[in-house]
């Protein structure tokens, strides 16, 4: 038996805006296990606070701490195959033009 945390849907993205924190929590609310990855805040208007209380129903995991556009996208990458690695996933949602560590 593995012992990785098991999860529907893993959503790759890069900073927590209003309306994916929205999308996960809708969905979470169906019963679906949903991860979102992030790698960061960024300099975007639509960045969303996002902290550990029990107004989610869904998983979170940033890559790296602060600001996204100073991140080190060889340690963000790293971090993210570590991630993956932790976790078993049905589904990887990902946006792809977003960060090269995440293709």
């Amino acid at each position: 038996m593995n012992d990785n945390k098991k999860f529907d849907i893993v959503y790759l993205t890069n900073t927590p805006s209003f309306y994916k924190l929205n999308l996960c929590e809708a969905i979470a609310k169906r019963g679906v296990r949903i991860l979102i990855v992030l790698y960061g805040y960024g300099d975007e208007a639509v960045n969303t606070e996002l902290s550990n209380n029990s107004r989610w129903n869904f998983d979170f995991e940033f890559i790296n701490q602060g600001n996204s556009n100073t991140r080190n996208k060889i340690h963000s990458f790293f971090r993210l195959i570590r991630l993956m690695r932790s976790i078993e996933a049905k589904k990887i949602i990902y946006a792809g033009w977003l960060a090269p560590e995440y293709n």
